[in-house]
Formats: structure tokens, sequence, C-alpha cells
């Protein structure tokens, strides 16, 4: 999935031969729980950050793809709260 994640524009998830989710990488992989459902998975660093933000150690917002995106992220909330990355 991190290879998807980072190459395509547009991904099309298909089951039983319909297509079921279309987007880009950032709008499919926001629906993590439909793509479990579906027997799929997200990017690993995407779950991890998902689990920081809903734990509320990190800022909840949008979906994170890269790591490069988990380090910005993680920067920036470092930067709020006064603490030297």
């Amino acid at each position: 999935m991190e290879e998807l994640a980072q190459v395509c524009d547009r991904l099309v998830v298909i089951s039983d031969g319909r297509s079921v989710m279309s987007g880009t990488p950032r709008e499919v992989f926001a629906q993590a729980e439909t793509l479990r459902g579906l027997g799929l998975g997200v990017p690993g660093i995407t779950d991890a950050i998902s689990q920081l933000q809903g734990e509320g150690l990190l800022p909840a917002g949008g979906v994170v793809l890269t790591v490069a995106e988990a380090v910005e992220l993680m920067a920036g909330a470092l930067q709020g709260s006064g603490v030297r990355p």
C-alpha cells in the first residue's frame, strides 16, 4: 500500500468484479475501515499516525501518506507545544 500511495495519482478498489471506491490515494486511504472490511489495508504510516491522532497525541487532520508528511506533522505539533524537535 505504501508504494501505491506514493506512485499513483488515482486508485480504484474493485470487489467482486465491481468498482466500490475510487479517488486519489488520500481520498481512498481516508476510508481505512471500509478498506479493512474488504480485506485491504492502508500504508503503515497512515495507520500509525491515525492511531496517534485518535489518542490525542497528534492534532487531528488529514490523512498522512508518507514518512515525510508524518515528520512535518510531528514537527508542527512539537513547535506548537513549545518542545524543541
